[in-house]
């Protein structure tokens, strides 16, 4: 039986590698939470184990030593991470998601798993309306 270990990296590479990057560069850290939750359940369903590592001191570690990369911005009250705006999908792909295992990829790319960013996109985009 397969176990893997899901990281911040990757939950960032997954997310900002499927998003639409044009309209939102921004994920909240309860949309992270849900979509790691979801990453997981769509694992064990395959058969494969799965453990999140990510806790505060991950939190930082990525903040710090990827900081040409992302920042952690408050957006109208909610905290979360911001991709700068000179980073590419194939640039946090390279880096973050490439060399991932193939089921752990597919799951980062499943349907039921990134659809949290396009309900949190409509809710940002509601919550900024004037």
């Amino acid at each position: 039986m397969d176990y893997y270990v899901l990281t911040l990296e990757d939950l960032l590479g997954g997310a900002f590698t499927t998003m639409d990057l044009q309209n939102n560069r921004f994920i909240s850290y309860k949309d992270l939470d849900e979509y790691a939750n979801k990453i997981i359940k769509y694992l064990e369903k395959e058969g494969i184990h799965c453990r999140l590592q990510w806790g505060r001191n991950e939190t930082s570690y990525v903040l710090y030593h990827y900081a040409d990369y992302f920042e952690e911005v408050p957006i109208n009250g909610i905290v979360g991470i911001m991709l700068k705006t000179n980073i590419t999908k194939e640039q946090i792909a390279r880096k973050f998601i490439g060399y991932l295992p193939l089921k752990m990829l597919l799951a980062l790319r499943d349907k039921s798993c990134i659809e949290v960013f396009e309900s949190a996109r409509g809710a940002m985009e509601s919550a900024t309306d004037f």
